[in-house]
């Protein structure tokens, strides 16, 4: 199944909140998966939310 994707990534400094990066983009899991894990090598989050 094929369905559209958002992904943000946020910086948070001093108590605001900053918009970095959005990705959009309709994906199957695998590729999904992929682009999930090349995201967080990107950016180093210190937590990735799933909803």
């Amino acid at each position: 199944m094929v369905t559209t994707q958002w992904c943000t990534t946020w910086l948070v400094k001093d108590e605001k909140f900053y918009l970095i990066d959005v990705l959009r983009e309709k994906l199957e899991y695998p590729k999904l998966r992929d682009v999930l894990v090349n995201m967080i090598q990107k950016f180093n989050p210190k937590a990735v939310l799933e909803g």
